[in-house]
């Protein structure tokens, strides 16, 4: 604490006071708990810790975490860390078992291995590594085979890792996700796909994953031909036990339609405003809108994407939005807004400047 006062004679004024608080105190994790049972059946999937501070920390990511595994069939991962921005005291990680087991009663263990850039506010680094809390799994003969999962992050469509729900144009041939290598355990994966059409059949589990082959497949071309929504599930059992995904819907959309439209007001920063658009459906028949986005560009010196964001995205009314034979314009509540980014850097630029607004939409046929 600084003070700092006037004397005239025998006369003080009253003291001017600044103060500062300087932190030199390095962090440390505080602990490493479980979110789930202890003891987890075989059922393998996701499981979580509750990773503590001594005091708020950032830039806590999964790089700074390995896991310890013992018994295991395959190799465990990690999946997520929550919340992605500090600063916090306390961040949850979770990661999956793996598929299936070696041994009786394997194990899996979350550790903080590398303190990286991990600070606390004052820029003090963080003090030393920690070993956490472990998972015992009971491998048991039942429920011991469920492990299936057709989820985000771990669900493929063509062989590439999608997030579900799906809207696509492009022709789909395969869909595929991760299964159970335990003791009982079927050696297929049931899956069924329903909607305008329909597929059923069985994938082979084999290292941990399953692949379906659609046959037919749903068709891309002519524009229109399988349209639709549909719902997808796959399940495993062994015998009176199942393991199911869930339904996940997945969208084939081809059509496509003509997007016009505008902002309603002139965008200042930080401001929103409405697009009004216009949808111009070219053929003789009703089409479901499934999505429609927005990108931006503008000249050099006052950026799109720097400058513009969609404050509301496009959402259909439930049962999806059905356009009809020409013009029609979309109710304000359905069609996404813009909005001018309030940026620390001055925005003079883009004054007077006018922004290009580019839809891109895909729709199907309902």
């Amino acid at each position: 604490t600084f003070r700092v006062l006037a004397q005239s004679g025998s006369t003080q004024s009253a003291p001017t006071i600044r103060t500062w608080s300087i932190d030199a105190t390095r962090p440390t994790v505080a602990s490493i708990t479980r979110l789930d049972p202890p003891s987890v059946t075989a059922a393998f999937g996701t499981v979580r810790w509750l990773v503590s501070f001594s005091e708020p920390v950032v830039n806590v990511g999964l790089a700074n975490f390995s896991l310890a595994a013992t018994g295991l069939g395959g190799p465990p991962a990690l999946l997520s860390i929550s919340p992605n921005a500090g600063p916090s005291t306390a961040y949850t990680v979770s990661a999956t078992s793996g598929p299936g087991t070696s041994s009786s009663n394997p194990t899996l263990r979350l550790d903080l291995s590398n303190t990286g850039t991990i600070r606390d506010v004052a820029g003090n680094n963080l003090n030393g590594t920690f070993t956490g809390a472990t998972y015992t799994f009971i491998a048991t003969s039942v429920p011991a085979f469920i492990s299936l999962t057709m989820i985000n992050g771990s669900t493929t469509v063509n062989g590439s890792t999608i997030v579900f729900p799906l809207t696509t144009n492009v022709q789909v041939s395969s869909i595929g996700g991760s299964c159970a290598m335990l003791p009982g355990s079927n050696a297929t994966v049931s899956v069924s796909i329903t909607g305008p059409t329909n597929r059923t059949g069985t994938a082979p589990c084999t290292s941990g994953t399953w692949v379906f082959a659609l046959s037919p497949v749903l068709r891309n071309s002519p524009p229109g031909i399988d349209d639709g929504n549909y719902t997808v599930t796959a399940t495993q059992g062994n015998g009176s036990n199942v393991a199911t995904t869930g339904p996940r819907v997945l969208t084939l959309a081809t059509l496509p339609f003509t997007v016009n439209g505008n902002a309603v007001s002139v965008l200042r920063p930080g401001s929103v405003s409405d697009l009004i658009l216009t949808v111009y459906n070219p053929y003789n028949f009703s089409i479901r809108i499934e999505s429609i986005t927005v990108a931006f560009s503008g000249p050099s010196a006052c950026d799109g994407p720097t400058n513009f964001t969609v404050s509301r995205v496009f959402t259909p009314p439930p049962g999806g939005l059905i356009v009809g034979p020409g013009s029609t314009t979309l109710a304000p509540a359905v069609a996404p807004q813009i909005q001018m980014r309030n940026l620390n850097v001055a925005q003079d630029a883009c004054k007077t400047s006018s922004i290009t607004l580019t839809y891109t939409g895909l729709a199907s046929r309902p």
